[in-house]
């Protein structure tokens, strides 16, 4: 009977991380599914708090987390106070999901995987399946759109490089380029498992799809990907180095140099949108330093719904993709460190912080007893804080889906106890 149970359980989580990938095709034709990444924190949290109340017991390191998540909260609060852009308790609760899903979602799945018996080798397994028919789908669509036209942005404004974007069956290259990242943390998670040959033809097939939707991120994840393949596998086949800060400055220098034209272009021309949301959000924080605006008033996803009157005073409501659009287009979101300083202020990005660093200590001490798995961790968190210099990663649907996909793999058992 348990057999069964846990086999039906081990497909309907295969079943949600799949349709994770397919959640912006779906939205398309049924935008209520928008939340899909708010309805598995909620059941996440329920599943959590059941658990924790059963055994009466959270651990010392959660308990830290969840208090600086409550700090940051705090101060956002403050935040509405003293700047007096106050808003419903409603949209309050909306920007702290915003803010907080990623964390919630890995703080709840976290627990309640460590509480299981049994490892996550099913579900690995399952979504691998997946991941292959994504890759070889991806690969042959590419190869065959200069005949057929489909899965390309034909737009001659769009081209790059003189090329057009391979975006497959998404609405834009941006988003093959999110769900490429998220496919090949599961190849890399799925080289575990001891009875498999290694996937570098995949991989590689994955590769040329990746660099095909021609975007500078891309360009750059497909650069560390394959540096830290070279770090981990080749100079030293044995051993597994300690990430040191040296490290990762010599990666976030290289990312720079890749990606340096697009970064002059973003964040200091002074002509776009990203532009104008930095130099927007560092002078809120100063207007009211040490806190910021408040929660749900400044470049999330929270505050464009319902439209900040902070947007006003600034003139946000007269710039073009800044504005109540009647379309809904906006790329008023399209940023994370601004909103960080805008709504949180100074103190609430010095806890942010702490905050990342914490979490980062956990997911690489956890992640320590095996290469693979080493291997996709480091992956994740240098394109994940790579990414939000231009987006609001931690925040996306997207990040949702990495954080499942990396838990998942923490708790295959498959371990190696690699020194």
């Amino acid at each position: 009977m348990n057999h069964h149970k846990y086999a039906l359980r081990d497909i309907l989580i295969s079943f949600v991380i799949i349709i994770s990938f397919l959640q912006r095709v779906i939205v398309q034709y049924i935008p209520l599914f928008s939340y899909y990444d708010e309805m598995i924190m909620a059941v996440l949290i329920i599943l959590y708090l059941f658990f924790t109340l059963k055994k009466h017991a959270i651990s010392k390191k959660d308990l830290s987390i969840w208090g600086i998540i409550l700090l940051i909260i705090i101060v956002g609060l403050i935040g509405n106070m003293i700047s007096g852009y106050k808003r419903s308790i409603v949209i309050v609760l909306n920007g702290i999901i915003v803010w907080f899903k990623s964390f919630i979602v890995y703080l709840t799945l976290d627990s309640i995987l460590n509480r299981e018996e049994r490892t996550t080798e099913v579900v690995i397994n399952n979504i691998y399946v997946f991941a292959r028919i994504f890759v070889l789908v991806a690969f042959i669509g590419l190869i065959i759109s200069p005949i057929t036209g489909a899965g390309v942005e034909l737009l001659k404004t769009r081209m790059r490089y003189g090329f057009h974007p391979y975006k497959f069956i998404y609405s834009q290259p941006a988003l093959l380029s999110w769900y490429c990242l998220a496919t090949m943390m599961i190849l890399t998670i799925a080289n575990v498992s001891k009875y498999r040959k290694n996937n570098i033809i995949y991989r590689l097939m994955l590769t040329v799809v990746w660099l095909a939707t021609l975007r500078s991120r891309a360009f750059v994840y497909v650069l560390v990907y394959w540096f830290l393949y070279y770090v981990l596998f080749i100079f030293d086949k044995k051993k597994l180095p300690k990430i040191k800060l040296r490290f990762l400055i010599f990666v976030g220098i290289v990312a720079i140099v890749v990606a340096g034209s697009a970064i002059e272009r973003y964040f200091f021309s002074g002509n776009t949108t990203r532009s104008i949301l930095l130099i927007t959000g560092i002078s809120i924080a100063m207007r009211f330093f040490p806190f910021g605006a408040g929660i749900a008033n400044y470049a999330t996803s929270a505050s464009f719904k319902n439209y900040s009157s902070l947007y006003y005073d600034y003139g946000f409501n007269m710039i073009y993709r800044l504005n109540q659009s009647e379309d809904g287009m906006t790329e008023l979101t399209d940023c994370y460190w601004p909103a960080v300083m805008g709504e949180l202020g100074i103190v609430g990005l010095i806890f942010l912080m702490i905050l990342f660093y914490k979490l980062g200590k956990i997911l690489l001490s956890k992640s320590r007893f095996n290469k693979w798995i080493y291997y996709n961790t480091v992956f994740l968190i240098v394109t994940s804080l790579f990414s939000s210099v231009a987006t609001a990663v931690f925040s996306s649907d997207a990040m949702i889906l990495y954080i499942l996909i990396t838990c998942f793999g923490i708790y295959m058992g498959d371990s190696e106890l690699l020194d």
